[in-house]
C-alpha cells in the first residue's frame, strides 16, 4: 500500500513538473508579445495610421514632378510631407479646437469632398466644426461672411480668396482676431505664412493645364480649331493652368488653331462667352474650359446652337458634370485633381498651426484624366464621398 502511494505521489510530481512548464511558458509567451504589440499601435513617433490609410492608392499620380513655383515664389512639395504622429494627435485632442469654411464658391459634391477630407482630421482629434459661408465669388459678399464668422470664435478657417487684390482686407477681422486661415490654391497679396496665413495647399496647376490641351489634342486632334475660355479674374491657381495651357499649345502642338480667346468673370459669362465663339467662328472643332463650372456652360451653349459635333474640355468632377460626360456628346474630357486630399491637407495645415509645429510652405496633391472607364475608380480616389446615384445609374447605361 505504502509502494503505491510512494508511486502515485511521485507520478503526480512528473506531471507537475511536465505539464507546468508548459504553460508558464505560454503564459511567459504571451507576457512577452503583448508589450511588443501595444508599443507598436502607441508609438508617439510613429505617423497616425488613419493618415496614411486616406492616401493609399495615389503613389502612381505623383510621378509628374512639381515644376512651378506658387505666388510669392513658395516650392512646393507632395501632400505626404504633411502629416502628425500619434503624440501630436493626442496633443490636438486636448485642445477641443474650432475649425469653420468661407468658401469663394460652393460646388456641390467637390466642395463636400473637401469637406469630407477636413472631418477625416476633426474626428481623428476632437475638433467640431462651427460654421459654413458661400460668397458665390463675390468679395463683398466673402467679407461680409469672414466677419460673421469671426463671431463664432473658429481656431481655423479654411477658405480661398475670391480675389487677391481684395483678400487681404477682406481677411483682416480673421488676422486681427488671431484666427488661423489656411488658404485653398493661394494665398492674398502680402500675406506671410506663419503670420497672416497658416498653410497653403493647392494641387499641380501646371499639370491641370497641360493634361488638358493633351487631352483635347488626343480627342479633337492636334490640329483642331480651338476656343479658349479663360478666367478672367487675379486667382492665381486658374491663372497658372490657363497660362500652361497656352504654353502647351504653343510648345507641343503648333498646328493647334486658337480661333478666340475669351475672359469671363463669373459662370454666367462662360456661357455667354462660349455662345460668341461659337457665333462668330462656326469652324470651331473644340472649346477649352478652365473648370467644370464654364465647361458646363460651354455644353449648354453648345446645345443651344445645335451643336453636338463641339468638344469640352474642363476640369473637376461632381455629378452634373460626370452626367455630361457620361451621356455626351459635347464633354468628352476631364481632368479632375483630388479635393478630398485638399481638404485633409488643410486641416492638417491648421492643426500645424496649432500646435507651432513648423509646416511646408506649399503643399501639393495630385491630378489625373478622367474617361468614362475610370470614373468610379477616380471618384473613390478623389472624392471618398458616396457616388451619386444619378451617376452610378448612368454609368450601369453604358456597361461601367
Amino acid at each position: 500500500m505504502k509502494v503505491r502511494n510512494v508511486v502515485l505521489i511521485f507520478m503526480i510530481f512528473i506531471f507537475v513538473m511536465i505539464t507546468v512548464p508548459a504553460f508558464t511558458s505560454e503564459e511567459k509567451e504571451e507576457v512577452k508579445e503583448a508589450p511588443e504589440v501595444e508599443k507598436a499601435v502607441q508609438d508617439p513617433y510613429a505617423i497616425a495610421p488613419w493618415i496614411l490609410e486616406a492616401r493609399k492608392g495615389l503613389e502612381k499620380y505623383r510621378d509628374i514632378k512639381l515644376n512651378f513655383r506658387g505666388r510669392q515664389g513658395q516650392i512646393p512639395v507632395w501632400d505626404t510631407d504633411l502629416f502628425l504622429t500619434n503624440a501630436e494627435v493626442e496633443k490636438l485632442k486636448k485642445g477641443n479646437y474650432k475649425i469653420a469654411y468661407c468658401w469663394q464658391l460652393y460646388q456641390g459634391e467637390y466642395t463636400e469632398a473637401i469637406k469630407a477630407g477636413v472631418d477625416l482630421v476633426v474626428k481623428n482629434c476632437n475638433m467640431r466644426v462651427v460654421g459654413e459661408t458661400d460668397a458665390n465669388l463675390d468679395s463683398m459678399q466673402q467679407r461680409a461672411d469672414v466677419e460673421t464668422t469671426v463671431q463664432l470664435k473658429p481656431d481655423i478657417i479654411i477658405t480661398a480668396a475670391v480675389d487677391n487684390v481684395s483678400a487681404p482686407e477682406v481677411f483682416k477681422p480673421a488676422v486681427d482676431a488671431g484666427i488661423k486661415l489656411v488658404f485653398i490654391s493661394t494665398q492674398p497679396d502680402g500675406y506671410r505664412l506663419g503670420k497672416e496665413v497658416h498653410g497653403l495647399a493647392t494641387a499641380n496647376p501646371q499639370a491641370v493645364g497641360v493634361m488638358k490641351i493633351r487631352l483635347l489634342a488626343e480627342l479633337a486632334g492636334e490640329d483642331a480649331k480651338i476656343g479658349f475660355l479663360f478666367y478672367d479674374q487675379d486667382f492665381w491657381y486658374a491663372n497658372v493652368f490657363d497660362d500652361a495651357a497656352r504654353m502647351a499649345i504653343k510648345n507641343e502642338y503648333p498646328d493647334m488653331q486658337v480661333l478666340e480667346e475669351l475672359g469671363f468673370g463669373t459662370i454666367e459669362g462662360a456661357g455667354i462667352a462660349s455662345s460668341s465663339i461659337i457665333t462668330r467662328h462656326p469652324e470651331v472643332e473644340a472649346i477649352y474650359t478652365p473648370w467644370n463650372g464654364p465647361g458646363l456652360e460651354a455644353v449648354s451653349a453648345c446645345e443651344a446652337a445645335d451643336r453636338p459635333d463641339i468638344q469640352v474640355i474642363s476640369y473637376a468632377v461632381d455629378a452634373p458634370t460626370l452626367i455630361a460626360l457620361i451621356k455626351g456628346p459635347n464633354l468628352t474630357g476631364l481632368v479632375a485633381d483630388m479635393p478630398y486630399q485638399f481638404g485633409m491637407c488643410c486641416a492638417l495645415l491648421g492643426a500645424y498651426a496649432l500646435i507651432d509645429k513648423p509646416a511646408p510652405e506649399f503643399v501639393a496633391t495630385p491630378v489625373v484624366n478622367v474617361t468614362k472607364n475610370n470614373i468610379r475608380e477616380i471618384w473613390d480616389l478623389a472624392m471618398k464621398v458616396p457616388l451619386p446615384q444619378s451617376v452610378d445609374e448612368e454609368l450601369k447605361k453604358i456597361g461601367y
